[in-house]
């Protein structure tokens, strides 16, 4: 067999009988309390048989029987693969009432987010986050929705640790002709699985650096590949569309900030009590934008019929911009496309029309002026213009159709708010237009495939 797989045979002659192998895809075995042995690419699936699973690794062969499983290397020798235990509910893996799990992970982001930060924030346990010394400079590899959560861990980064950070699309890494990798390369992947980011952290390792990654996926195989590893701990997320584990990406992405940020002194301790109230505030912060779901519904039937939507925003939240676009397009399958605000009027202004909305981020007061001027352009060009705006904004009400009002937060925390604004603009938007919205067309949850 050729290529990646991750593959289980049954003997015709054998029925009670699968023998299984992997390679560079994931592969995961386990054991109900009834005896039963289970095959998977991953723990979900498994979670109304057992939390305890066995993770397969490349040139094993597994043999499933009645009752038993036996790993072995090609050579029939028997390997050890430790039993890990999945903190995760089969409840967490049911859609508990709401009609798609997407919504359901939309509205779990308070709690989710405070699963991260518990046991986090203390002063003692920042400083034990990141066990890497002398760190100079970070290179972030992802893809997806994970990219655009690097892309604000670059504005993280520089800003709390004073670190020189660039980020790279995982796919892509591999082509730069660096002989040696000086950078600490951190990896984000929700699944642990996808395997461009595997590759390139294999890739960074062989360059002779030091990695970490984000992930949350306890035993998945990126937590075998990166010397260090920050869970997420969002629990489990079912529909394709990342939610929760992005904005829990974010917060292993401040705490990894904060941490290095105090150990290289560029967060003194006033700025940390700042820092840690402001973190201890987003669930329920969080739990204020998802209050205004009717609003926010409002706004998904005046652009549920739309061909073209663009999003803009500056600063931290240009990346969230661009994640808000992937996710209308991706679950609603209109074309949408962000762009940093400056950047309109370098060509995307001659696509603006009365058809063509705008969904404008105005939270920073950094950038408000700047992101006013650009929302006067769009509207004269006669776009319907949305913002996510500040409560009371009443300048910026005067300036666009609808603001979808979010709370003041410190403004490097912003980006946990506004997403959420924008993700259940995208699933009311795709609900209203028949889509798949769990299961999105051409798409997966996890990507194994290069």
């Amino acid at each position: 067999v050729e290529g990646n797989y991750a593959v289980g045979v049954v003997h015709k002659d054998h029925p009670s009988t699968i023998v299984a192998a992997r390679k560079e895809n994931p592969l995961v075995v386990g054991t109900s309390p009834a005896g039963e042995t289970l095959l998977a690419s991953d723990v979900t699936p498994l979670l109304g048989f057992t939390n305890e699973f066995q993770f397969v690794e490349d040139g094993d062969v597994v043999v499933l029987g009645e009752g038993t499983i036996e790993i072995t290397d090609l050579d029939g020798r028997p390997v050890d693969r430790p039993v890990q235990t999945v903190d995760w509910s089969v409840e967490d893996a049911q859609r508990g009432g709401f009609e798609h799990f997407m919504l359901k992970e939309i509205f779990e982001q308070p709690q989710a987010i405070l699963e991260s930060l518990m046991g986090r924030i203390t002063e003692e346990e920042l400083s034990n986050l990141v066990p890497v010394e002398d760190v100079d400079k970070v290179k972030i590899i992802a893809c997806g929705t994970s990219y655009h959560a690097g892309l604000i861990g670059k504005y993280i980064l520089e800003a709390l640790a004073g670190l020189d950070t660039t980020v790279e699309m995982a796919s892509e890494y591999r082509y730069s002709n660096l002989a040696r990798e000086t950078a600490l390369v951190l990896a984000i992947t929700q699944s642990g699985e996808t395997i461009d980011t595997i590759s390139a952290v294999r890739e960074a390792k062989r360059r002779g650096t030091t990695t970490m990654a984000i992930t949350n996926v306890v035993g998945s195989s990126i937590t075998r590949e990166a010397d260090h590893i920050v869970y997420t701990r969002a629990g489990p997320e079912i529909g394709v569309a990342a939610t929760k584990t992005f904005t829990t990406q974010l917060i292993a992405l401040y705490l990894i900030a904060i941490s290095l940020g105090t150990r290289r002194r560029t967060v003194g301790a006033e700025q940390l009590r700042v820092l840690r109230e402001g973190l201890r505030r987003l669930p329920s912060q969080v739990q204020q934008v998802l209050n205004s779901k009717n609003l926010i519904k409002g706004v998904a039937e005046t652009i549920h019929d739309r061909r073209d939507v663009y999003f803009i925003g500056r600063n931290i939240n240009y990346p969230i911009a661009l994640e808000g676009a992937l996710k209308l397009k991706e679950i609603s399958y209109i074309h949408a496309e962000g762009y940093p605000a400056g950047e309109m009027k370098h060509g995307p202004i001659a696509l603006l029309g009365p058809e063509t909305p705008v969904i404008a981020i105005v939270v920073d007061d950094l950038v408000r002026p700047k992101m006013l001027s650009n929302i006067g352009e769009v509207a004269a060009r006669e776009s319907p213009v949305y913002a996510v705006g500040l409560e009371e904004d009443v300048e910026l009400e005067k300036l666009v159709d609808v603001v979808i009002p979010v709370p003041r937060t410190n403004a490097i925390f912003s980006p946990v708010v506004v997403v959420v604004a924008l993700q259940l603009l995208s699933y009311y938007t795709a609900h209203m237009r028949g889509c798949s919205i769990d299961k999105p067309r051409n798409l997966a949850k996890s990507v194994t495939v290069e």
